[in-house]
């Protein structure tokens, strides 16, 4: 049976591989919501206080039967 030296350095550089990995696929979707969330506050903040409320009318049935 061949042993080779480098077996735990090789374990280690695959498991921060995964940590990484997976981290960046988490962290991802949620500074991507952050900043569009923040790219929605500027955008109305600088519109006047009248146009941040939306308004809808309708019957009680049109809206059941959508």
């Amino acid at each position: 049976m061949r042993r080779t030296v480098g077996g735990h350095g090789s374990t280690l550089a695959l498991v921060l591989l995964v940590c990484g990995c997976v981290f960046a696929a988490l962290a991802g979707p949620g500074l991507s919501l952050h900043t569009r969330s923040q790219a929605l506050s500027q955008t109305l903040a600088g519109l006047i206080s009248t146009t941040k409320a939306i308004q809808v009318t309708g019957t009680w049935t049109q809206f059941a039967a959508a």
